[in-house]
């Protein structure tokens, strides 16, 4: 025999907990748990996960987005090299450091908005 519990949503206090506990291990600044709490009613925990996940692409997205456009100007100044017989050695192997921004209430915000 299959039974359910119903457990209730968590209260602002307990999102901010929540909160907090999940986005604990993320390099985040500035972000207002209280005002996340709030803005988060009617979230379940599962919710409250689900939104950590979608703002933590956030910064993700954008770092391959840039990546992509460096990539695209490096063909693009290969291309006008190559045209105008300007082949000097053009070595672009320098190591980059890759670095995330931190996590911040505008990628929240727009989690919650997707």
């Amino acid at each position: 025999m299959l039974s359910r519990i119903m457990v209730g949503l968590p209260s602002v206090e307990n999102r901010e907990m929540i909160l907090k506990t999940l986005l604990s291990k993320e390099k985040h600044e500035n972000l207002d748990f209280k005002e996340l709490a709030t803005m988060t009613e009617g979230f379940s925990g599962s919710d409250l996960k689900n939104l950590c996940i979608t703002a933590a692409y956030r910064p993700v997205r954008e770092l391959i987005q840039q990546e992509r456009n460096k990539e695209m100007e490096k063909k693009k100044k290969e291309a006008e090299s190559v045209s105008s017989d300007d082949a000097s050695n053009n070595n672009d192997n320098e190591e980059r450091e890759i670095t995330l921004r931190s996590l911040n209430m505008e990628d929240m915000k727009q989690a919650k908005n997707q």
